[in-house]
C-alpha cells in the first residue's frame, strides 16, 4: 500500500511538472514567433502587470525593435537550463541563436502564464 502510494504521488507531481514545462515551452515559442513578426505589443501583452510597469511599454518597444535591428530574426532557442519552483514559477535559460548574434536569453513565467522576468544578454558574434 504504501509502494502504491509513493508511486501515485511520484506520478502526480511528474504530470504537474511536465504540464507546466509544456505551458513555459508554448510561451517560449509564441515568444520567437512574435519577436519575428515584429509583434512586440503581443510580447508586451504576455508580461505580467509587474513586468509591465518595471518600464513603459515605449521602452520594451524600442529594446526589442534595437535588438532585432542588430541581431536580425531569432532562428532557433536552445534550452540550457530550466528550474520550477513551488509556486509554479518556471525560468528558462537559452541558447539565442540570431542571425548575427548569439545571447543567453532567460525568461521566468509564472502560474498564470504571464512572463515575469526576461533578460538578453550577448554572447558574441557569429
Amino acid at each position: 500500500m504504501k509502494t502504491f502510494v509513493i508511486v501515485l504521488f511520484v506520478s502526480f507531481n511528474y504530470a504537474i511538472i511536465s504540464a507546466q514545462n509544456q505551458v513555459h515551452k508554448k510561451t517560449v515559442e509564441n515568444f520567437a514567433l512574435q519577436f519575428n513578426n515584429n509583434d512586440f505589443d503581443g510580447i508586451y501583452n504576455t508580461f505580467s502587470p509587474t513586468m509591465q510597469q518595471s518600464r513603459t511599454k515605449t521602452y520594451f518597444f524600442n529594446f526589442f525593435t534595437n535588438i532585432k535591428k542588430h541581431n536580425g530574426a531569432l532562428l532557433k532557442m536552445e534550452i540550457l537550463d530550466y528550474t520550477e519552483n513551488k509556486v509554479r514559477t518556471s525560468r528558462g535559460t537559452y541558447d539565442g541563436n540570431f542571425e548575427s548574434e548569439l545571447s543567453t536569453i532567460r525568461i521566468t513565467v509564472d502560474s498564470r502564464v504571464k512572463i515575469t522576468g526576461f533578460y538578453i544578454k550577448r554572447k558574441n558574434l557569429i
